[in-house]
């Protein structure tokens, strides 16, 4: 019930209270008017939510501050129009709850769709954004369809809950323009890729179908044209996720807002590298958290989406001689000699000032 419904209500009983006190036959017709308009809301309200038939199928990824995409279907298969329609969502990451007596119609932060008209028959499949403030794992939350004749009283029923449809929120990633040292060892690593033989010659190992996170230099076009599907080589010479290794340093968990900003340089590094068409690592410190599993781009923003926060300020040990190592640090001076660029994330920061700051 929305604040102009308790309005209405509240002038209705006061008409009647003074029609009973004075006897004049218009109070009563305005009371009884007015508390009639609202409860005729009401049953329309609930009239229009029931026989409407809704199905949901959620999006599985998106990133922190981006809307998750909904797919939902609703199907009137009733005899008559329903109109005054809208679709609600709560936030990913956070318990919320439609109640009926509130002051909007929207609570603030949900996500919101308008339908003007269902006829009868008719089947409409529309794209809900659902908020997404966290990154993390996190529940769908329930689907409200909610019908509101004339703004009064909000009338709603929930999609079924559905707990296997778990939602991966990625952290946030940013533009990060030209990145000179990026752009050097890609070339370099593209110069050497022309002088290995294409095919046949004795650096050749093996040919194998394409996996996502493979270099682009790396396809085998003879082979990708023989068979119609993309094929990679694998050279005697080649090492997997050596082209680039993208190390998160712990000191950066020791600051929690510094440690979502780490997050969020790293997958857009990681977003940039692939694009680009590197094979790029990511590693981490500590013997009990050295990076993915898998190194394939998903994998990457999958890990970096469910890390948490353990300070450590112990340099990590990691197999990193000879390779092209960019550390995302608050400590660049510990990494002096070991890394090609240290990207400096510290407490206080903000985002445009670290980018400004990229080498």
């Amino acid at each position: 019930m929305t604040g102009r419904a308790f309005i209405l209500l509240l002038i209705a009983a006061s008409a009647l209270y003074a029609a009973r006190n004075v006897g004049v036959g218009w109070l009563y017709a305005l009371g009884y008017s007015l508390a009639a308009g609202v409860l005729a809301s009401a049953a329309f309200g609930a009239w229009t939510v029931w026989g409407i038939r809704m199905t949901v199928a959620p999006g599985r990824t998106t990133e922190a501050d981006q809307p998750l995409p909904v797919a939902v279907t609703l199907e009137n298969r009733g005899s008559r129009p329903r109109r005054y329609l809208s679709l609600l969502a709560g936030p990913l990451g956070k318990r919320a709850r439609l109640w009926p007596w509130r002051r909007g119609l929207v609570p603030a932060g949900w996500g919101a769709i308008l339908i003007p008209e269902l006829k009868p028959g008719d089947r409409l499949t529309v794209q809900l954004p659902v908020p997404a403030p966290r990154r993390g794992l996190h529940s769908l939350p329930p689907i409200y369809l909610q019908a509101a004749p004339l703004g009064l009283v909000a009338c709603f029923k929930a999609s079924p809950r559905r707990g296997d449809d778990p939602v991966m929120v990625h952290p946030r990633t940013h533009a990060l323009g030209s990145l000179a040292w990026l752009e050097r060892g890609r070339g370099t690593a593209e110069q050497d890729a022309a002088s290995r033989p294409e095919d046949g010659g004795e650096l050749t190992k093996s040919v194998r179908p394409y996996r996502s996170g493979d270099a682009m230099r790396q396809i085998h076009w003879k082979t990708t044209a023989r068979t119609g599907q993309l094929s990679v080589r694998e050279s005697e010479g080649d090492a997997p996720g050596q082209d680039l290794v993208i190390v998160l340093d712990p000191a950066s968990e020791a600051h929690a807002e510094a440690f979502e900003l780490s997050l969020e340089v790293t997958a857009s590094l990681l977003k940039e590298a692939h694009a680009r068409g590197l094979e790029a690592r990511l590693l981490s410190g500590g013997p009990q958290r050295p990076g993915p599993a898998s190194q394939t781009l998903r994998a990457q923003l999958d890990w970096l989406a469910m890390l948490d926060a353990s300070a450590s300020h112990a340099l990590p040990q990691l197999p990193i001689d000879g390779k092209r190592v960019v550390v995302i640090t608050s400590r660049p001076e510990a990494w002096a000699g070991r890394a090609e660029a240290c990207i400096r994330v510290m407490p206080g920061q903000t985002i445009a000032e670290i980018l400004a700051e990229l080498p």
